[in-house]
């Protein structure tokens, strides 16, 4: 069995990136950049909520694709994209904790 073990992290000034655009992501964007994280939002489209944080100054908004490179500094990476399996391998690699979205892969710890 794989037990998820629930985890409370302080975020304030931690680089955090967001990939993708599912159901989730703006309430998870939202809730990073209220927990004073420096939010990266990798994605060309965004939901409304998050074009507005990204006009407040709020977070960083990156128009395009994810590319690895976008990994560089991170403490914490969330994506929600079609296929997650590239993103959490390269955060497994670099020991960067990563939740992604489907039932296949869990976070790295």
């Amino acid at each position: 069995m794989n037990f998820r073990y629930p985890i409370f992290l302080d975020l304030k000034g931690k680089k955090c990136l967001v990939a993708g655009e599912g159901y989730e992501v703006a309430f998870k964007v939202k809730n990073l950049v209220e927990a004073s994280a420096n939010v990266t939002y990798v994605n060309p489209r965004a939901e409304a909520s998050i074009e507005a944080l990204a006009a407040a100054g709020l977070l960083h908004w990156e128009r395009r694709e994810y590319i690895e490179s976008d990994l560089e500094g991170c403490f914490l990476v969330l994506t929600d994209r079609e296929d997650n399996a590239d993103i959490f391998r390269a955060c497994e690699a670099r020991r960067i904790l990563c939740n992604s979205v489907d039932d296949e892969y869990s976070t790295v710890v």
